[in-house]
């Protein structure tokens, strides 16, 4: 997950051609500082945090809401026909 986070930040600013992506990638991977690691690390964490509990919300917001009948779901209360 890290790494993949690590090609995403050398992506963002790398402008050569894609075949040689892979090696200047290396290269960046390479030159990085154990600061830069950090930085890095720290970011990864809070991304992946906040992805996490925001699939986890909305989760919880799909189950209420067929709860609550939406999107197909049963009502919460079914009025009594006297029938």
């Amino acid at each position: 997950m890290f790494e993949n986070f690590l090609k995403e930040k050398h992506g963002e600013t790398y402008t050569g051609l894609d075949d040689e992506m892979l090696d200047a990638y290396e290269a960046w991977l390479e030159e990085l500082q154990t600061d830069d690691f950090i930085k890095y690390a720290d970011e990864a964490i809070v991304k992946l945090s906040a992805k996490s509990l925001g699939s986890r919300t909305s989760k919880a917001k799909a189950k209420s809401s067929r709860l609550n009948g939406k999107k197909g779901g049963r009502p919460k209360s079914v009025p009594w026909c006297g029938v």
